[in-house]
């Protein structure tokens, strides 16, 4: 009987490995690292394109730009990202640390949904994401002509630039406010909103545990705040709880 050296063996195994690799590389099978391709619509005119509703957090401003076909530098512009930034270091979510408000309102993956869609005159759902100002300008300059409604939105729904030029983090969120809210913000979810206030609101410990996947945090915790600590996406947890309360 015929015996075969043990590292004739190993060689032989590694070779068959890797020829297999090699092959299923070559058909598009075997991928070494993920690819972020958003969903495209499924009907309509723009069937085929990529929807930008379905850009995600973990989305760096050089996925969305290649996957949109926007400028890196409209981005990074829109969002008073400095130019020597490189694109695939920042992701979208970083904005909901990067920029925080006392009054709650927020910078986030939702923003850079929306700019994206203005910006390339694409269908998308109006909630309530907020802009800089200076990214109306480059909307219009892409989008000349934009409908009343969306006019209307961008007037109630952009930041003043001149809050944060002068620092990319203008304030630290453990020092955000946590006051109540007003009569006419008390059943929104917000950048400053606790666990205590969405519970006030009528979601159970059990519907916000779901949600988050743990136990509930410390009630005097906001919402974004854990969201930043876990590495969640802050504009996915808020849409979920927010669904609750309407």
């Amino acid at each position: 009987m015929m015996r075969i050296n043990s590292k004739v063996v190993g060689l032989l195994s590694l070779g068959i490995m890797f020829g297999g690799i090699a092959i299923f590389m070559g058909l598009g099978i075997w991928k070494t690292e993920s690819t972020k391709i958003p969903a495209k619509y499924s009907s309509g005119i723009y069937e085929g394109e990529a929807n930008p509703a379905d850009i995600r957090g973990s989305y760096t401003f050089a996925e969305v730009a290649e996957a949109f076909d926007v400028p890196v530098e409209i981005l990074k512009e829109a969002f008073l990202i400095p130019s020597e930034v490189e694109a695939d270091k920042i992701q979208n979510k970083d904005l909901e640390g990067m920029y925080v408000f006392e009054d709650g309102t927020e910078i986030g993956n939702g923003s850079v949904k929306l700019f994206v869609a203005l910006y390339k005159g694409l269908p998308y759902a109006l909630s309530d994401d907020y802009v800089f100002d200076k990214a109306v300008p480059l909307i219009r300059s892409n989008q000349p002509e934009l409908s009343p409604e969306i006019e209307a939105y961008l007037v109630d729904h952009t930041v003043p630039s001149e809050v944060v030029e002068a620092n990319v983090n203008p304030v630290d969120s453990n020092e955000v406010s946590t006051g109540e809210t007003t009569s006419e913000e008390e059943n929104f979810i917000k950048g400053n909103t606790t666990f205590q206030q969405v519970l006030d609101m009528g979601v159970t410990v059990e519907e916000v545990e779901a949600i988050i996947e743990a136990d509930l945090p410390q009630k005097s915790m906001t919402v974004k705040d854990y969201c930043l600590k876990e590495s969640l996406e802050f504009s996915t947890v808020k849409a979920a709880l927010q669904n609750l309360i309407e």
